[in-house]
């Protein structure tokens, strides 16, 4: 057998290897009435539910529905679709799931990687980025949590803080008409699952300039302990400025003394482009390089 056959049939053997492993892949549903979390909630939820209605309190319905929706999500009782392949004549029930954007672990993850996938392969241009996170005092987190349009305002002055001082160090270093942009994500749970309302964004490292051959990347250094206090003041005054407007001012005035208004945090971050890309199953949006942390 010469070498050309021989490789030849290593090739079919592979080839042969690779189908059968394909092939051999079937789907398996996943069954949340097994999970820790599932059974914790279809036990003690009617429960609470009962509970609060003996103490003439009632939960908002948005919140019974989202517990409602996820002990339906990925039961085939409540409602499947039947799948069947012709080639290898394989048929499987799918469950429907509840698509919802509160707790579910299945659909929050699909929605995440999903999103994560989408910024990398499409958004992103491939330049350093820093994540800058900002948080706020517990009083202010209960009203945010429930009055939408203060969490728009406080997300606007934030991002508009940070876009014009990388557009005045720009602008000091002679580029002209420089553009800025950015990403956030509103988390509002903590890592205990408290209320949390806090702002995840991720911001170029640096300004864009537009040229006659597109966009061009211009890196600045990392901010000083100085900037980042003048940013935090800043956004501190904005924001309690249309508290003010809002009426809320005396609500807060004894938490804002103690404690102040803003938690700032920054660090030096990556995207995973290939991780993204070719397994959206299980992408992050980012990985730290490494944990730089001021607070002001």
């Amino acid at each position: 057998m010469s070498g050309t056959q021989v490789k030849h049939l290593q090739l079919l053997h592979f080839m042969v290897a690779a189908y059968n492993q394909i092939h051999s892949i079937k789907y398996e549903r996943r069954r949340p009435e097994r999970k820790l979390l599932y059974r914790t909630l279809q036990t003690y939820w009617p429960v609470f539910l009962n509970e609060q209605r003996r103490v003439g309190k009632l939960l908002p319905l948005f919140i019974q529905d989202e517990f409602a929706k996820f002990l339906e999500c990925g039961i085939p009782e409540n409602g499947f679709i039947r799948t069947y392949c012709y080639q290898c004549q394989h048929s499987s029930v799918v469950p429907f799931s509840c698509k919802r954007r509160g707790f579910c672990p299945s659909c929050c993850a699909k929605r995440m990687n999903a999103e994560a996938a989408h910024l990398v392969d499409t958004v992103f241009p491939e330049v350093p980025y820093r994540q800058w996170v900002l948080s706020f005092p517990f009083k202010l987190r209960f009203i945010m949590a429930r009055n939408q349009k203060l969490t728009n305002a406080a997300l606007k002055i934030y991002l508009r803080a940070i876009s014009s001082w990388q557009k005045k160090r720009a602008k000091g270093s002679g580029i002209i008409n420089p553009q800025t942009g950015a990403v956030t994500f509103i988390q509002r749970f903590g890592s205990a699952l408290n209320l949390n309302i806090h702002f995840h964004t991720l911001i170029p490292d640096g300004v864009f300039v537009e040229t006659d051959a597109g966009y061009t990347f211009c890196r600045q250094s990392l901010p000083s302990h100085e900037e980042l206090t003048h940013l935090a003041v800043k956004i501190h005054k904005k924001v309690l400025k249309y508290i003010a407007t809002m009426g809320l001012m005396k609500t807060f005035k004894k938490a804002l003394m103690k404690r102040g208004l803003v938690k700032f945090h920054h660090y030096p971050s990556r995207i995973n482009r290939d991780l993204a890309s070719e397994q959206a199953g299980d992408s992050p949006f980012w990985r730290k390089k490494y944990r730089g942390r001021s607070r002001r």
